[in-house]
């Protein structure tokens, strides 16, 4: 005999409210995109050290809301990838070799401009001048990446710049 709850849910009806609870996407103009009810933001990192990677991939992994989409080690790998995977967020180390985060960040918002570039460095960001004009949506220091790197993905997801102030605020 099967039993019915006057209160049950469905499994569609529970994907659906799953669905609403995740952090929506947008395009570059902030406006959710049809696109975010299907699927999490897409995270990509870019360094040239595994280590790092690795760290920045366990890091990000802890916000159950968020994919990483795939790794690249330098500038050349990462302007490949994004045009390949389209991610959301662009994790990227400034110094690399074959071409550095600046120069792979331009390339990347001039051909995959809804993916937002984080750049993730040990330098100051008031000792990068040219950030403003290389797509770049924030600078985050990599010492003071356990407590600044989720808040910038999340602040660079909902559309809005982040700069690491240089005092660890």
């Amino acid at each position: 005999m099967t039993r019915r709850f006057p209160c049950s849910l469905s499994v569609i009806g529970l994907s659906r409210i799953a669905v609403a609870l995740m952090p929506m996407r947008t395009n570059p103009g902030g406006e959710i995109s049809a696109e975010s009810q299907a699927s999490p933001p897409q995270i990509l990192i870019v360094d040239d050290h595994d280590f790092t990677r690795a760290a920045v991939r366990r890091l990000l992994e802890m916000n159950r809301h968020w994919q990483i989409c795939g790794e690249a080690a330098d500038g050349q790998e990462a302007v490949e990838a994004a045009k390949r995977l389209r991610p959301d967020v662009i994790v990227m180390d400034l110094n690399m070799p074959r071409m550095n985060g600046l120069q792979a960040a331009d390339r990347i918002s001039r051909t995959v401009p809804q993916s937002r570039v984080l750049l993730f460095t040990i330098q100051e960001s008031d000792k990068l001048p040219q950030v403003s004009q290389t797509g770049i949506w924030g600078v985050v220091s990599k010492l003071d990446a356990a407590r600044e790197l989720p808040e910038a993905v999340e602040t660079v997801l909902h559309g809005k710049h982040y700069y690491h102030d240089g005092d660890g605020n």
